[in-house]
């Protein structure tokens, strides 16, 4: 077979490398060769340099169904993952190809604290994987926490988290991780998905919402990327110690661990009753006082809760707001979802149990593209129809809150 143009242009080097410097080592001569090829081993006796050519497969992808999944339906994903030794990681090159450099930017007003704090950490390093090791084992040591007030508009997060709040949840530790290695000169990158826990029989998982987690995913010459785990509860990742225990492909993500979030408490049955029942008060004898009360208190709980979803909810995108008020919404009404639900589960169960036609599934869809995808960004259009189908679902939802409660009050007079 002849020789690919690309790797024609790479050879003039590689032969200059191979006469001048025979203790150059494969990731050396990986570093001088095109993408999608890499020193495979550098022979003596006779003198030879063995090239492989790496599988044609995208980095990262994203697939999209052209109808909605149902239950039963199932799908197969094959993905690629290095289990490289710590002595192979830090032996790894510091030359990058180019189509890694979009992976070292940051921006103009990156704090300088935090380059300042990199710098500090990695100072005693003399790779780049120590020095990942470093940082990471630096932000584990700052407490976990899911309840952390929002940042102040115009706040940078990171600097933030570091040096203010010392406190947060894996997308805080990932994102620390990422701009931190970027900014000593190390390609970074934060990578969501969930933390595989639940293992059945034959290598497979179970992966619930709660399973969802960031980390960060760093860059090896000659490797590719490796993921790090900085966030505290869970495990870091676990790699060999030297090159003769690596293995095969592994299982990508962040080792076991639960998350656990309140999700909610499960439905509570409610009547059969009809449309407007509620309102309905002289036919059973049902006594308003009690009922104009609750409507006092809903009424204050409500304008109280407004404020504080409006700060919690501040600098999310629009998909994500709309989301999340739905999610606490159902959550007041007694359909909260349970811990093994996606968020396309949860509307698929919503949809059919307060008759809105798909618009909760259509707010999941939105959800989940904002949340696991790159380009958060809606036109005026989709933000128009996301916001029609919110209020039509809020309609539905306080209308079942509202039957919810006129049930349970005759429960609490007779107590």
């Amino acid at each position: 077979t002849t020789t690919p143009a690309e790797l024609l242009t790479a050879l003039p080097r590689l032969q200059q490398q191979f006469r001048t410097n025979s203790g150059t080592s494969a990731q050396d001569y990986s570093a001088l060769l095109p993408s999608g090829y890499r020193t495979k081993s550098v022979q003596a006796n006779p003198p030879a340099l063995v090239i492989e050519r790496l599988l044609g497969l995208p980095d990262a992808l994203s697939i999209e169904t052209k109808r909605d999944l149902e239950q039963g339906n199932s799908y197969l994903v094959f993905s690629a993952d290095t289990n490289a030794s710590e002595s192979r990681l830090r032996a790894a090159s510091m030359r990058y190809p180019a189509q890694i450099t979009p992976f070292l930017q940051l921006p103009d007003t990156f704090p300088t604290p935090v380059r300042f704090l990199a710098r500090r950490l990695t100072a005693n390093t003399t790779n780049p994987y120590d020095a990942a090791a470093a940082i990471e084992t630096h932000l584990r040591l700052i407490p976990y926490d899911e309840k952390i007030a929002a940042p102040e508009p115009g706040a940078d997060r990171v600097e933030r988290f570091l040096f203010q709040t010392r406190r947060g949840y894996f997308d805080y530790h990932a994102s620390a991780m990422t701009v931190m290695l970027r900014s000593i000169g190390i390609p970074a990158r934060m990578a969501t998905g969930y933390s595989v826990r639940e293992r059945l029989e034959n290598s497979q998982y179970i992966l619930r919402e709660r399973h969802i987690y960031s980390w960060p995913e760093v860059y090896f010459t000659g490797i590719g990327w490796v993921q790090f785990n900085p966030t505290p509860n869970l495990p870091t990742i676990s790699r060999p110690l030297d090159p003769a225990s690596e293995g095969g492909p592994v299982a990508a993500g962040p080792d076991a661990g639960d998350l656990n979030p309140d999700l909610g408490s499960p439905e509570e049955p409610l009547p059969d009753s009809g449309a407007g029942s509620a309102l309905n008060d002289g036919a059973n004898g049902f006594n308003t006082t009690p009922w104009l009360i609750a409507m006092g208190c809903i009424a204050l709980l409500a304008l109280a809760s407004r404020i504080v979803w409006e700060r919690t909810l501040a600098g999310l995108p629009e998909q994500a707001r709309l989301w999340e008020k739905t999610r606490r919404f159902a959550i007041a009404a007694g359909l909260g979802p349970q811990e093994e639900q996606t968020p396309r589960e949860f509307a698929s169960r919503t949809d059919g149990a307060i008759g809105t036609a798909g618009r909760v599934t259509r707010l999941a869809r939105a959800y989940e593209r904002v949340r696991y995808g790159s380009a958060p960004e809606i036109d005026a259009e989709e933000r128009a129809s996301l916001r029609q189908d919110y209020r039509a679902i809020r309609k539905q939802l306080l209308m079942r809150l509202l039957r919810r409660l006129r049930w349970q009050a005759p429960r609490l007079r007779r107590r």
